[in-house]
């Protein structure tokens, strides 16, 4: 695993050194929210106060973005993700690692072993039509945690999204998106079964200052397999 972690990082900084040798310009983005809880594709992942940490560094069409998921009170549980992306039209093709620890649990952010590691590497495809306030998504866990506990074999989880936006006011937007999950993946709760495992529906402001932006949400958030059901806010700034 380890060879394909430098097959991965030498063909990124080939790929990086060319878009950068046609183009000077770039873009380092960055972003700091929080969040009395943490959902991510229906799934509650922490309660209490987290920090959603993010930098990015976009050239042409290329994305690498680093993000770091925090719950602040307990400490308990954390994420450290990071991306490669590449958009041509309306695809985004996207690479990602999600390393997620509890705190208790003593793992280690070195850890290759596909036996024990608590990494992920999950290869992404969506498409958002430039005109179309729509888009639509498939995500596959290719290597890592992701695993039959009994047998040790990977499951290779697959979740589906497909949603529509509407901005108005210059700085709103209303979205709401589905998603489900395959038969026998952490999204449909190991079933064999196709499964609705996550209905968002989300208002956004964005408060627009000159240095920054603060953007300000609320979701309602359900899932309908699990048949929970929350409500979620949050507030963060982006420069």
């Amino acid at each position: 695993m380890k060879k394909i972690f430098a097959v991965a990082l030498f063909l990124m900084t080939l790929s990086l050194s060319a878009v950068y040798a046609q183009n000077d310009e770039q873009l380092i983005t960055g972003s700091i929210s929080f969040s009395p809880q943490y959902h991510w594709r229906g799934m509650n992942n922490a309660n209490g106060l987290v920090s959603f940490t993010e930098v990015g560094l976009n050239l042409g069409g290329f994305n690498f973005t680093a993000e770091g998921i925090f719950e602040l009170i307990r400490r308990h549980y954390s994420e450290i993700n990071l991306y490669a992306s590449y958009t041509l039209g309306g695809f985004t093709l996207t690479l990602a690692d999600y390393y997620s620890a509890d705190g208790l649990n003593g793992h280690r952010y070195f850890d290759l072993d596909n036996h024990t590691t608590a990494h992920s590497l999950e290869l992404g495809l969506t498409f958002e039509p430039e005109n179309v306030p729509i888009w639509a998504s498939v995500n596959t866990t290719l290597w890592g945690a992701d695993k039959d506990e009994d047998l040790g074999k990977q499951l290779y989880s697959t979740y589906l999204e497909v949603g529509g936006y509407y901005d108005f006011e210059n700085n709103s937007t209303i979205s709401l998106g589905v998603g489900a999950g395959l038969p026998n993946s952490m999204y449909s709760d190991y079933r064999p079964k196709f499964s609705i495992c996550n209905m968002e529906l989300t208002y956004e402001k964005r408060l627009e200052f000159e240095q920054f932006t603060m953007p300000l949400s609320v979701s309602l958030v359900g899932n309908p397999l699990l048949r929970k059901t929350f409500v979620n806010c949050g507030v963060g700034i982006s420069f």
